[in-house]
């Protein structure tokens, strides 16, 4: 997969020869089928990627259902775009496929339902600041296509320049030196034992900066994707370029510099109770933050009790659900006293409101003081792979991402200080009334997002209140795998599901299951009514099984995401087998399901001790199975795999259920193609 801030987009194909990867949205139009609806990601590269990173100059996108007061027909500042053809290819052609006679919308409207551009006349296919449905992106390898839109090739083909040049490398290393890069701008650099060079071991000229070694770097990396990248080829017939090849190396390690960790979202209450409560640890000053959090179960006596600014303040109150544009939708009350807020909560708590696409019911609100201001200043901190970048604009507020030219960003790589030089940057523009200030806050808030492990954290604004900082509106992100160390700093915390997701009685067993071993138990339903249920051991073979369902067009199909890894013993094994068997044979239809239970090759874990305990959850549930006209495929390798393998097959002999039993030799991509054909067959 290759994950962009627009979205997650498989890799259909690398081509080293000329530079150039094909990347696949699953919500993607083509030309049997226009997908509408908003879902689909576009394609939004991030600023740092376009000096290496960009689609081809003969990709074509085609923009479906955009509203009249899109800016592709109000026109860019000094542009005029009307739609036209791309590389050959267009709309007039694209409305000959047979998708838009299904779609049963009008082709030649005022705006036009389809509007081909050039990624480089717009620079990002942002579906929702453009105000369209869908896209489709087609590229053509020369010579031209001829066929028409059926024969154009669907994908998005993105061009990539190799970050490291193989004759500065081979000047650095003629002289003794090793190929290295600045861990913040990423320029190359030769290593040259106590000092690095901007040329070679032999210039004078040099640089004092922090730098890693290419093959330090990703040394240990590497050697597991070498093992990682085999295990691949076997399974899947993939071919590689050997990773000791330099571009390669270079390549990935650009790739790797923003690679994100786990994290997890948390309220805005508890980011700023978090901050309130180390704020003066860290920096001896009282942060005068104050909130309340209302929830279905909140007894309002006891919360005055406990708050009684609430009575004596004017008051602001949002729902806190972890979605933005609380304003523009109407979800925020300001200047209200408390009892309005009583009725503002009671009128909406529980209600459904849908955001972004998705439905869920309002539980939480959030209170606090109404603080008049006339400033507004944003400030954003990110943790990436080789440290943090900070972000910050005096031009803070809704207003932000129309003023994004003014956010200044700076990178303060791992282990480096953050002092005032480095701070420097970020503040420049500032009045001298409130530059130290506000350099002395966001000195403490990156020292408090380093000790307790945010991944992210955001004001947007924050305001100086009688000359003191105060974050009015906050987004915070934990690293939840710090939770261990982390658990007295952190506090009551919760990590909430994102919004309009709720755990069904199922998911909530296996959660909780989850929490009390140390393997990992993982599962969601996706379609209660779906033929295709997985119960795959491994984390990225989970991954692998449901994209592979995906990608052959069967997602509305995916009943479920499943996982079971790191060793669970056989009662957790049968525990967890019983529950995803009951949603797979749940309230039998007459059609066909099938239920791969899959996997990699595994490194540790006895394939046979587990499947000890799916064998007694299948035998407990023959007569759901076979009402619910259960396949099952298995596909599994690692140790002692025969053993469990063969039991599968004699319990398939012993219950007469269907049982295809497959060792490494099959690969895992063709077991999902097997049930999907299962499924689909005629009876």
């Amino acid at each position: 997969m290759f994950h962009i801030s627009s979205g997650s987009y498989r890799v259909l194909q690398i081509d080293y020869a000329y530079h150039s990867l094909i990347l696949g949205d699953p919500r993607l139009s083509t030309c049997n089928s226009i997908v509408r609806g908003g879902m689909a990601n576009g394609f939004v590269l991030e600023p740092w990627r376009a000096p290496y990173l960009n689609p081809a100059a003969d990709n074509a996108f085609m923009l479906i259902g955009c509203s009249p007061q899109s800016p592709l027909f109000q026109g860019f500042p000094g542009k005029h775009l009307p739609c036209r053809n791309v590389s050959g290819m267009g709309c007039e052609e694209y409305y000959d496929c047979p998708a838009w006679d299904r779609s049963a919308v009008l082709r030649r409207t005022s705006p036009p339902q389809c509007c081909s551009v050039s990624f480089e006349a717009i620079r990002a296919i942002n579906l929702t600041k453009l105000q369209c449905e869908g896209y489709s992106s087609t590229y053509n390898l020369a010579p031209l296509r001829v066929s028409g839109p059926s024969g154009w090739s669907y994908g998005i083909r993105v061009m990539y320049t190799l970050p490291s040049g193989d004759a500065f490398c081979r000047a650095c290393e003629s002289t003794g030196g090793v190929c290295g890069y600045h861990t913040a701008s990423l320029a190359e650099l030769c290593i040259c034992g106590g000092r690095n060079s901007t040329s070679n071991c032999d210039s004078v000229s040099s640089a004092s900066v922090p730098v890693l070694s290419l093959i330090n770097a990703v040394s240990g990396f590497l050697t597991s994707m070498t093992i990682w990248m085999a295990t691949i080829n076997m399974n899947f017939g993939w071919s590689f370029l050997p990773v000791s090849d330099p571009k390669v190396v270079a390549t990935l390690l650009h790739f790797l510099t923003k690679v994100q960790m786990a994290r997890k979202k948390i309220r805005e209450y508890d980011s700023k109770r978090i901050l309130k409560e180390h704020f003066k640890r860290l920096s001896g000053a009282d942060l005068a933050i104050k909130s309340a959090q209302i929830t279905e179960s909140t007894d309002l006596n006891q919360l005055l009790e406990k708050e009684p600014w609430l009575l004596t303040e004017k008051l602001v109150v949002k729902p806190d659900m972890l979605f933005g544009k609380r304003g523009k939708s109407g979800l925020v009350a300001l200047k209200l006293d408390f009892a309005e807020v009583a009725t503002f909560v009671k009128e909406r708590l529980g209600k459904e409101v849908e955001m972004g696409g998705c439905k869920g019911p309002i539980t939480t609100f959030i209170v606090e003081p109404f603080v008049p201001h006339n400033e507004e200043f944003y400030l954003n901190i990110l943790s990436e792979r080789l440290g943090c970048s900070i972000s910050f604009s005096e031009c803070g507020g809704v207003e932000i991402e129309e003023n994004w030219d003014k956010v200044k960003t700076i990178f303060v790589p791992t282990g480096t200080s953050f002092t005032s030089e480095t701070c420097a940057p970020l503040i420049a523009t500032l009045s001298l009334e409130v530059k130290a200030k506000i350099e002395e806050f966001i000195k403490v808030v990156f020292a408090l997002f380093m000790d307790l492990d945010f991944t992210f954290l955001e004001m947007n604004p924050f305001a100086l209140v009688d000359g003191k900082p105060y974050p009015l509106d906050m987004r915070g992100e934990l690293d939840d795998t710090a939770a261990f160390k982390n658990f007295k700093k952190w506090g009551n915390i919760e990590f909430p599901m994102p919004f309009g997701r709720v755990m069904s009685p199922t998911e909530s067993f296996i959660h909780g299951l989850d929490e009390k071993t140390s393997a990992s138990l993982k599962f969601t339903v996706l379609n209660p009514a779906g033929r295709i249920w997985t119960m795959v051991a491994g984390g990225g073979a989970s991954v692998i099984y449901a994209d592979t369902v995906g990608d052959l067009g069967f997602a509305s199909e995916l009943g479920n995401y499943a996982e079971y890894s790191g060793a669970p013993n056989e009662e957790e094994v049968l525990q967890y087998a019983r529950v995803v068997i009951d949603c797979v044979t749940a309230n039998p239809d007459g059609r066909k399901r099938a239920l791969v239970i899959g996997g990699g090759i595994a490194n540790f874990t006895d394939v046979a001790a587990t499947f000890n305990g799916i064998i007694r959850a299948l035998r407990e549930k023959v007569a759901k199975l076979k009402a619910a006209q259960i396949y099952i495929y298995v596909r599994r390798g690692g140790p002692n795999y025969q053993k469990g393998l063969e039991r599968m097959r004699l319990l398939g002999e012993e219950i007469g259920i269907p049982i295809e039993v497959y060792g490494p030799e099959a690969t895992m991509t063709g077991i999902c193609k097997q049930a999907i054909e299962y499924i689909t067959a005629a009876a």
